[in-house]
């Protein structure tokens, strides 16, 4: 008999596992050249967008049950981290956040305390705050944006040490304590490379390509995104540097407004690009080849997403799933979406929303990348324009464009 039960139990262990790779390949697989892009569930253009919750959030408790699931309905709870106008974060591994202030100061908030002030002194006008990974770290732009300066904060020595050179632009990498940088000379862009865990980090050239007006992201250890600043207005390349040839790929050539974000795992990223017409745009799922995965139907910009992972039985809504369902993580997309789609896809984009002239009321949804669904998690009772997305110990981090503050919205667990 036990004999006779271990065996069914490989047989419906290896059923759930096609069950997975069925959904995983038939769902997400990319179309073919002759196939129109499928488009999440979300209604397009001058359609509502999916109820949920509409409340104000705070300490609000799970109420009702889910019909596909069985299980009680998750309600997000939305707090606010700071008190004061920030223009970048961290979260930490020990559930705080560490924040660079407008005020040019760096701050620390612990779970469940008020943030207290790390730095001893400020910095005057800053503009880019750039953590390392672990967040112990943070290169800060500030001053005169016509002879911009950079200083380092070393949270563990609680000190500012300046750094070198006129630094344009700048990324850091996911997994150790270097920083990539763009300087200019004469039309020319040269890429940098400091290490921050040397006490006096020295430059390290990388790269020089005969343009200006590049920005720079580090999405994973041996890749380097570089891309020109976006616009409607004129055309631009995405381009992929590979480090260990130093060899430049295309994602994306001639295009308008090109802005991306990619998913922590390497595997794949969104893509926002404007339309010919300069008003409104569309947002794809790419491969890191800049190949097109699949098209969404709402519109949203990149800076107002952050990946993240969920379970397979929550993403396909799968009731009373087995243990190996329910453990098995999918990828999923979280975004701030403006709830008057009709407006956003009439404005000049990214422009108008980058140069402020633009102000959005968000929803909050997300999007599961094994099937395209979306779902709406929290509709706030005030206006959010939420920006700098980011998913941490079951939190959705992002600043609200209003006030400038840091808010999490929780997550189930």
């Amino acid at each position: 008999m036990k004999k006779l039960l271990t065996i069914f139990g490989i047989i419906f262990g290896f059923g759930v596992l096609g069950f997975l790779i069925f959904f995983l390949f038939f769902r997400t697989t990319k179309p073919s050249s002759d196939e129109p892009l499928p488009g999440g569930l979300l209604p397009g253009t001058g359609e509502e967008l999916p109820e949920a919750s509409r409340s104000g959030g705070l300490d609000e408790e799970p109420a009702g049950t889910n019909e596909s699931t069985g299980e009680p309905t998750f309600s997000p709870r939305l707090s606010e981290i700071s008190s004061f106008g920030i223009i970048g974060y961290a979260p930490l591994k020990n559930g705080g956040v560490r924040m660079v202030g407008t005020n040019g100061q760096v701050s620390l908030a612990l779970p469940g305390e008020d943030a207290v002030t790390e730095s001893s002194n400020a910095l005057d006008r800053p503009s880019r705050a750039v953590f390392t990974h672990d967040g112990q770290k943070v290169v800060v732009l500030f001053g005169d944006p016509a002879a911009q300066q950079a200083s380092l904060f070393d949270a563990t020595a609680k000190r500012w040490s300046a750094l070198p050179g006129k630094i344009l632009s700048l990324a850091a990498t996911p997994n150790d304590l270097r920083v990539a940088y763009t300087t200019e000379t004469n039309g020319k862009t040269s890429i940098a490379i400091l290490n921050l865990k040397d006490r006096t980090p020295i430059p390290s050239s990388l790269f020089t390509l005969s343009a200006i007006d590049l920005s720079l992201s580090w999405p994973s250890p041996n890749r380097i995104i570089l891309s020109d600043r976006p616009s409607a207005l004129f055309e631009g390349h995405l381009l992929s540097l590979s480090l260990p040839s130093l060899s430049l790929a295309p994602i994306q050539l001639d295009t308008r407004g090109s802005m991306a974000l990619w998913n922590p795992s390497g595997e794949n990223g969104i893509l926002f690009s404007a339309n010919t017409s300069m008003r409104g745009g569309s947002l794809m799922l790419i491969l890191p080849t800049g190949e097109a995965i699949r098209s969404f139907s709402f519109l949203t910009l990149p800076p107002k997403c952050a990946f993240g992972k969920i379970s397979a039985a929550e993403a396909l809504e799968i009731k009373n799933a087995t243990s190996s369902t329910a453990d098995a993580l999918v990828d999923a997309l979280y975004c701030a979406i403006p709830l008057d789609q009709k407006k956003f896809r009439t404005a000049r984009l990214p422009d108008h929303y980058l140069q402020k002239s633009l102000v959005t009321e968000d929803g909050f949804y997300r999007v599961s990348l094994l099937d395209g669904h979306v779902k709406k998690m929290f509709e706030p009772a005030n206006p959010i324009d939420a920006t700098s997305l980011r998913v941490a110990s079951s939190s959705l981090y992002f600043i609200n464009r209003y006030d400038q503050k840091l808010y999490s919205l929780s997550l189930p667990n």
